[in-house]
């Protein structure tokens, strides 16, 4: 009877506490079984995919709630999983306008880590392989291009219809922000993936999966009406002139990225903007993925060097590194890396980014216009009218540099192949400058963010111009790193002495000091040079006779093979 009322009473008590603690031993059976097997977590959370309510809610209340993480201090399961129903994980109508994800902004990195790892096996590397299965099966051994052209047809696990190269950006734009830059970087460079791959990866630049135009003009309005300060009402001007910009934007965004969708409006006294909002919830999603990937940084630098007999440290002051399994700085290069990402996410910086660019090379007063054969158009930015979510500038109309046919499928058009390639070459001049000559360099100028344009104004060549877009990134290129570039190029093309080139690198910042300390890590790194260049780089000669000598010199640009840079 005493050991029936104790129970009572300790049911009495557990009725009592929080309802997201009810299921204590749930939630350490999961902990012990991730402890014990990541594999058989990985497996309740893709049930937790699967549309199983009750197994759904279990798995996401075990993540949020057990896994320690100093971010989610006092964050209850009850508040973690608030976003989800019992049916099938719908949010509620506070997150409805988020960008969709599967756990609570502040999760664990073991969290968001499940997250990627579901959508890189499910919606990547499971549609690629059984593509490469079919394909394999179904051509014959004398159609060489079965495996090519698996990216443009739809593979048995390819959802929607789309292609398997369409399913690949799908997966990246689930993934978001952080992942789709190494899809943009690799829509520009269809000499080392398949034409076709690269052609939808171009999608990512700026024709992305939109979000509700609706939610995109209520957070145009709240920002802008915040920002101008109109507490006089309806009737202030500057409220009315917001309201008629809000209600003149098109119906559907003209381009989605990433972080932002840019409609085109029009503004009351000025004439056609672009108007750029930034996704809701995008902040918090790059937060969860840069947790993630430090954490993994900082796993993969404490792993230690494999132990052999041969491989005692050379240098006293390399040792810490020749300890470890990868000697590369990780951790800096993720720091770096994300860095760089919550500088587009700020549209203030962005502002304060594209009138420094104008200052310098703009048509209508650059100050370094003049080193170019014209200068380049750049739009006028509405300070008043930006905050850090909402970004309204001077309307661009022009068309992509990849677009070289007069019609959708139709054979490319000489002339408009050569006006391209005159911008082009005039883009190229513009990096130059803005490598060797200012130091202010556009660090983001993919197929997305270069335009052709209409222009017979002052400081424009008649006819067609460049335009440069979105300065959520521009980079400073230090005094000393230009002078080294310049130094390099002037050993290579004059001395061809490639060991001083080797010394530049430091003044150039690819390499760390310890490297030019340690004797053979130094040697190293010139006999690789040495070869590198030997390969990459054709030099021309001519004779000259100096005094009594008759000398070879080059004194020529040498000609430099792209293919084996690549």
């Amino acid at each position: 009877m005493f050991a029936m009322n104790n129970l009572r009473k300790r049911r009495s008590r557990t009725q009592g506490q929080r309802a997201d603690t009810a299921d204590t031993s749930k939630y350490n059976m999961l902990t012990l079984l991730f402890r014990r097997s990541p594999t058989a977590v990985l497996f309740l959370y893709v049930t937790y995919l699967s549309s199983l309510g009750s197994s759904r809610r279990f798995v996401c209340d075990a993540f949020t709630f057990q896994l320690p993480s100093s971010s989610r201090t006092g964050v209850s399961a009850q508040k973690a999983t608030a976003v989800f129903d019992e049916t099938g994980g719908n949010r509620n109508d506070d997150e409805a306008v988020s960008t969709p994800t599967y756990f609570p902004s502040r999760s664990s990195p073991v969290v968001r880590g499940v997250e990627v790892a579901s959508i890189a096996v499910w919606d990547m590397a499971i549609p690629l392989a059984a593509s490469v299965i079919s394909s394999l099966s179904t051509s014959r051994p004398s159609q060489s291009s079965g495996i090519a052209s698996i990216w443009t047809r739809s593979g048995p696990w390819c959802k929607d219809g789309r292609t398997l190269a369409q399913q690949l950006v799908f997966a990246l734009e689930q993934l978001g922000p952080t992942y789709v830059k190494f899809g943009q970087a690799l829509a520009s460079r269809p000499d080392i993936i398949p034409e076709d791959l690269a052609e939808a990866l171009s999608a990512l630049q700026d024709d992305m999966i939109p979000f509700d135009t609706v939610t995109a003009k209520t957070l145009l309005l709240k920002e802008l009406l915040a920002s101008a300060n109109t507490s006089s009402g309806i009737d202030n001007p500057k409220t009315e002139r917001i309201l008629g910009l809000v209600e003149s934007l098109s119906d559907e965004p003209v381009a989605a990225a990433s972080i932002g969708q840019v409609y085109k409006g029009i503004l009351e006294g000025y004439g056609p903007v672009a108007v750029k909002v930034q996704r809701p919830g995008i902040r918090e999603l790059v937060e969860r993925d840069a947790a993630l990937l430090r954490s993994v940084a900082i796993w993969i630098e404490s792993l230690p060097a494999i132990s052999s007999s041969s491989s005692a440290p050379h240098s006293m002051k390399s040792t810490d590194k020749k300890q470890r399994l990868v000697a590369t700085e990780l951790v800096t290069a993720v720091d770096e890396f994300m860095s760089r990402i919550f500088e587009e996410l700020d549209y203030l910086n962005e502002a304060k980014n594209a009138a420094k660019f104008a200052g310098l090379y703009s048509h209508r007063n650059g100050t370094a216009r003049d080193t170019l054969p014209s200068g380049v158009v750049v739009p006028e930015i509405l300070e008043e009218l930006c905050t850090k979510n909402v970004l309204v500038m001077e309307w661009i109309e022009g068309t992509k540099l990849t677009n070289v046919t007069t019609s959708e499928g139709g054979e490319p058009d000489p002339i408009l192949q050569q006006e391209n390639l005159a911008l082009i070459e005039l883009g190229i001049e513009c990096t130059l400058s803005q490598l060797l000559d200012t130091g202010v360099m556009h660090a983001d100028p993919h197929g997305g963010n270069l335009l052709k344009v209409k222009c017979d104004e002052d400081g424009l060549q008649s006819g067609h111009n460049l335009a440069y877009l979105d300065f959520g990134l521009l980079a400073t290129v230090p005094t000393t790193v230009r002078d080294a570039l310049v130094c390099a190029v002037a050993q290579l093309v004059f001395a061809r002495d490639v060991n001083a080139v080797a010394d530049l690198f430091g003044e150039l910042d690819l390499l760390p000091p310890d490297v030019f300390e340690d004797p053979i890590e130094r040697a190293a790194l010139g006999e690789a040079l040495t070869l590198t260049l030997n390969e990459a780089l054709i030099y021309p000669t001519q004779t000259k006779d100096v005094g009594m000598n008759n000398d070879t010199i080059s004194t020529t640009v040498p000609v430099l093979k792209f293919d084996k840079v690549l």
